[in-house]
């Protein structure tokens, strides 16, 4: 947002500086990143008059020109400006001086062969706009060899980054309100004359519910003359760097950054008929008066159309063919109040930037539209003439109920700063609250122009800006000799894991929350929330599955030939809009082969038994891999339907793994199978820490012994099952580990089917005698026959390794 000293005192009696009103800009919300004191930038150019001016002996397009500045010899000037001739009187730039649109000093030199000792410059090279079509043309009275800050309007340039919660700073006069809050001046309000009709308008309004203008209001101003902007409106709009063009043009371009209220100017003789407020009809077309570029609209578009075509897109673009020019008479003044969100969808789509577009998505004060063509219009009659109707209006302006109760003794408790109540009620009158005081309690209405205060803390937000944080004494933090820990169990449990996924070779990935409709479609739960302004087609639901972020990251990956990845996240998904309905979960995803390519086939290709393996890994880490259950999952699409389990513990599933479907990864162009796990982190059990201090693990340095059993199992029964009731069969101090070795299948109409597994068993203190071996094994088999397994074969064997 940039604006001047000059248009700041039009709402600001202040004796400030600049740079103390930029200081407190800062301090209260408006970061002022540059102020630019035009006057000091043009103090070494001067007024000079061109003498003669002759054709350059060797470029058709330039000329030599004799230059005096009132005393001393002419300068030999060589200049390209078309307007360049003898008698004209400009601003001069001599050797030496800096020229404020280059950043560069002016050096003397030679152009096709010819001494130039300086240059005539035009307002862009000056900084003092955008017109560099030819150099500065001043009056012929004006006198030679004075300063050029004596015939230029030199302005102070404020520009400030504006928040996208202040709106009303994309006005001076949302500015100038602050800074008297912050007592740097005095706030003037406007002097505005309401608008007595005198003709009657022939064109009336419609306005269609349904649409993104809850209310509009127009003016119908007749026998107007359209001509050049007086100097002051010319001089506010460059040093903001908007061209004048003329009257009727610029006055709304004036308040836009006087107000930060958007404005139209139809010319009434290019409409044909009423105006009708309504939404636009699919394939309608639109060419817009900035670009020129004409645009398909789809049907979702606001629109203000005449009988035969759309002269606006609502808060965005107004058309080529209905704007005003020179020859215009007779004008309908036009201010709408627009729903932000609706302005940012539709300019988002249609890949249109404008500042109307730029204020109204941030949200424009509803309560202001007809005072803003009150304001207009009194300015139009005074300077072009004319006659003006009664104000039109269409629907009604939005209801704005907010009521805010403060108890002002809140304030030190939540700042630590005692605040006295006239002094607050004093600060919130400035800044156009009304406030009535009942005892403590400040009774609170928001200005319209302030949407963002909504609540109690806002008001304290309000109030220590404008008082102060200066003010806020310092003060240490009560010390505590016992240091408290400041991670919680799930914060803790977070960290580890990633540390644990890093030592397994897995690269972390961060990811947008924003995913694909399209790929949620193929993998994910089906009740995807639809993002209302997504920042691309690409991402404009919220994802339910952390597969619907990682699988374009591998697709990106694979279009590069990086193939072998080991990827993770630790992030949320969403099952719903509601603040409960989202959940932690690691998702981890592998692709390619174990290792690179070798003669001796060292690696092999990723598989599902390696996504189950890191998985597993990292429930061990929790303590849960005894515990957990794995159930094959039913066929879902994106999954392969033959490698797709859930994992429970109890009922509850905790997580699942699998094999990504074959034709999803070939459509995203992934070269290799997709192997992932996903672990739900919420549903986790999170044990209590018992102390800070843990023993050392003590390990057996006795030989193991290792027991081989060969089980008939029922054919539908998961290996798991039976691995489980193994071990609830084997005192949990001497079990070691457990090994599935081998899977005997025979026919599809056996009902049976054998599984073979090594049981290793560590004895403690003293090595194992032949009745405990024989005793383990025989409640091994009393277990497993409780289930319905029977035994087929058993052996043992003795481990002749020594632990050490």
């Amino acid at each position: 947002m940039k604006f001047t000293l000059d248009w700041l005192r039009d709402y600001l009696k202040t004796d400030k500086t600049p740079q103390e009103l930029a200081d407190t800009l800062s301090r209260i919300g408006l970061e002022v990143e540059e102020l630019e004191d035009k006057a000091a930038a043009l103090a070494p150019f001067i007024t000079a008059k061109v003498l003669d001016a002759k054709p350059h002996p060797d470029a058709d397009k330039l000329q030599v020109l004799s230059v005096s500045t009132g005393s001393g010899e002419p300068l030999q000037i060589v200049c390209g400006a078309p307007n360049a001739r003898a008698g004209l009187i400009g601003i001069l730039a001599r050797s030496g001086d800096l020229i404020p649109a280059f950043g560069e000093k002016l050096k003397d030199t030679k152009i096709r062969g010819v001494e130039s000792q300086g240059m005539m410059c035009s307002m862009k090279e000056l900084g003092l706009g955008q017109e560099h079509d030819g150099i500065i043309d001043l009056p012929a009275d004006t006198k030679i060899g004075v300063p050029a800050t004596d015939v230029l309007n030199a302005a102070v340039l404020f520009d400030a980054e504006v928040t996208s919660n202040r709106p009303d700073y994309l006005g001076v006069k949302g500015i100038a309100r602050d800074l008297a809050a912050a007592d740097k001046g005095a706030f003037l309000e406007d002097k505005i004359v309401k608008i007595k009709g005198t003709v009657k308008s022939p064109i009336s309004l419609k306005l269609d519910k349904g649409t993104a203008c809850p209310h509009f209001a127009a003016i119908y101003l007749k026998d107007v003359q359209n001509k050049e902007s007086p100097k002051w409106l010319r001089d506010r709009l460059s040093d903001v760097g908007i061209t004048p063009k003329s009257f009727l043009i610029d006055i709304t371009n004036y308040m836009l950054m006087d107000w930060g209220r958007p404005m139209h100017a139809f010319d009434a003789d290019k409409l044909n008929g009423d105006i009708h407020i309504r939404m636009a009809k699919k394939g309608e077309r639109f060419t817009a008066v900035a670009d020129n570029k004409e645009y398909i609209l789809s049907g979702e578009e606001t629109v203000v159309a005449d009988d035969k075509h759309v002269a606006l897109i609502s808060g965005i673009m107004g058309a080529k063919d209905s704007g005003c020019d020179e020859k215009t008479k007779n004008i309908l003044l036009i201010a709408e109040v627009l729903k932000p969100i609706e302005i940012m969808r539709i300019s988002r789509k249609l890949k249109i930037d404008s500042d109307s577009k730029y204020r109204f998505e941030r949200g424009v004060d509803p309560q202001s539209s007809v005072p803003a063509i009150n304001k207009i219009a009194g300015l139009i009659l005074e300077h072009c003439g004319g006659e003006a109707s009664d104000i039109l209006q269409a629907g009604e302006i939005p209801s704005d109920d907010r009521k805010i109760n403060y108890d002002i003794n809140n304030f030190k408790k939540k700042i630590g700063v005692e605040l006295p109540a006239g002094m607050a009620m004093t600060i919130l009158q400035k800044l156009g609250c009304e406030v009535n005081q009942n005892g403590h309690v400040l009774q609170i209405v928001p200005p319209s122009f302030r949407a963002d205060i909504q609540y109690d803390y806002d008001i304290t937000e309000e109030l220590i800006r404008i008082y102060g944080y200066d003010k806020i004494e310092p003060v240490s933090l009560p010390m505590d000799p016992v240091i408290k820990p400041v991670l919680t169990p799930e914060q803790i449990r977070v960290f580890r894991t990633k540390r644990l996924m890093a030592s397994l070779g897995f690269d972390e990935t961060l990811s947008w929350s924003f995913v694909s409709s399209k790929l949620e479609n193929e993998i994910g739960t089906g009740h995807a929330i639809k993002i209302g302004n997504p920042i691309t087609v690409d991402h404009d639901v919220l994802r339910t599955t952390m597969l619907s972020s990682l699988l374009p990251v591998i697709a990106n990956n694979h279009a590069r030939d990086q193939l072998n990845l080991s990827l993770f996240e630790i992030a949320p998904i969403f099952h719903s809009d509601k603040p409960g309905d989202q959940e932690d979960v690691l998702c981890g995803v592998l692709t390619g082969r174990t290792g690179e390519k070798s003669w001796d086939n060292s690696t092999k290709e990723i598989d599902v038994y390696e996504a189950k393996a890191t998985m597993m890994k990292v429930l061990s880490q929790w303590g849960l891999d005894n515990s957990v259950r794995i159930d094959p999952l039913e066929m879902q699409k994106g999954f392969h339907p033959h490698r797709f389990a859930s994992v429970k513990l109890g009922k509850v599933e905790i997580a699942r793994f699998g094999e990504i479907h074959p034709a999803l990864t070939e459509k995203m162009k992934i070269k290799t199978r997709v192997c992932f796990f996903e672990i739900f982190l919420g549903r986790m059990p999170v044990k209590k820490a018992k102390g800070v201090i843990k023993t050392a693990a003590e390990h057996s340095n006795l030989q193991s012994v290792k027991r081989d059993f060969s089980f008939v199992v029922p054919r539908d029964m998961p290996a798991s099952d039976l691995i489980s009731a193994v071990k609830k069969a084997v005192p949990q101090n001497v079990y070691e580990d457990m090994i599935l070795f081998d899977l005997y299948q025979a026919k599809k109409e056996d009902s049976r089917k054998a599984i073979g597994i090594s049981l290793i068993l560590s004895p403690q203190k003293t090595t194992f005698t032949d009745k405990e071996v024989e005793k383990i094994s025989t409640d091994v088999i009393t277990a497993v026959e409780k289930i319905g397994v029977s035994l087929r074969i058993k052996s043992i064997e003795i481990s002749m390794e020594i632990k050490n």
